[in-house]
C-alpha cells in the first residue's frame, strides 16, 4: 500500500488509507518536536483523492523559525528521517523516511508561507477543486510514468512544466 523503491515510477489508484497514514505520521511528527511549529500539511498526489500518485506521503512541515531547521532534523532522526538538505530548493530542507529499501514519507521542512509552502498549498488545493485539470494531470502523469518508470529525477522534470502553469493561476 505504501512504500517505492529509490528513482522507480509506479503509480497506484487513490487509496482512502493515504489520508489515515498521513494523519498517523503526523501525530509522531508532533510528538517527536513537543509541538513548535506552526502547521503540517498532507500535500502531492496522495492528498488528492482525483489522481493515481507514486505510494509515498508527501508532508509539509512549516517552522516559524527556519533557523532552527537543524534541532528539527536531529529531533526528527529518531523518527528515522534521513536528511537530504536541500536538494535544489533554497528554503526548504528535504527528509526521506524508509523502510526495507522503500520510501515511505518525504518531509519537507520549510517555513511558514514561503514560497515554497505558498505553492505546494496552492496546487494541491486548485486540483482538489478543478476536476478537468486533475484528471488532464493524472494522465500525463500516467504517460511520463510509463514512460520513465525507472528515472524518478526525469517523470518530476517533465511534470514540473505543468505545475508551473498552474502555479502562473496563483499570481493572476
Amino acid at each position: 500500500m505504501l512504500g517505492l523503491k529509490y528513482e522507480q515510477v509506479k503509480l497506484k489508484s487513490h487509496n482512502k488509507e493515504w489520508k489515515t497514514i498521513f494523519e498517523n505520521e503526523k501525530d509522531r511528527i508532533k510528538n517527536q518536536i513537543n509541538n513548535y511549529f506552526c502547521k503540517i500539511e498532507h500535500i502531492g498526489s496522495t492528498a488528492i483523492k482525483s489522481i493515481p500518485a507514486k505510494p509515498i506521503i508527501d508532508i509539509m512541515l512549516a517552522l516559524d523559525d527556519y533557523s532552527q531547521v537543524n534541532i528539527y532534523i536531529q529531533n526528527l532522526g529518531d523518527l528515522n528521517y534521513l536528511n537530504f538538505g536541500e536538494c535544489g530548493r533554497k528554503g526548504r530542507t528535504f527528509l526521506v523516511k524508509e523502510k526495507n529499501n522503500e520510501t515511505l514519507f518525504h518531509l519537507h521542512l520549510v517555513e511558514y508561507e514561503n514560497r515554497y509552502w505558498e505553492d505546494n498549498i496552492f496546487f494541491r488545493n486548485y486540483l482538489q477543486d478543478n476536476s478537468e485539470t486533475a484528471l488532464e494531470y493524472a494522465e500525463l502523469k500516467r504517460t511520463l510514468a510509463q514512460k520513465y518508470r525507472n528515472n524518478r529525477n526525469l517523470y518530476r522534470l517533465y511534470k514540473s512544466e505543468f505545475v508551473e502553469k498552474i502555479l502562473k493561476l496563483k499570481n493572476n
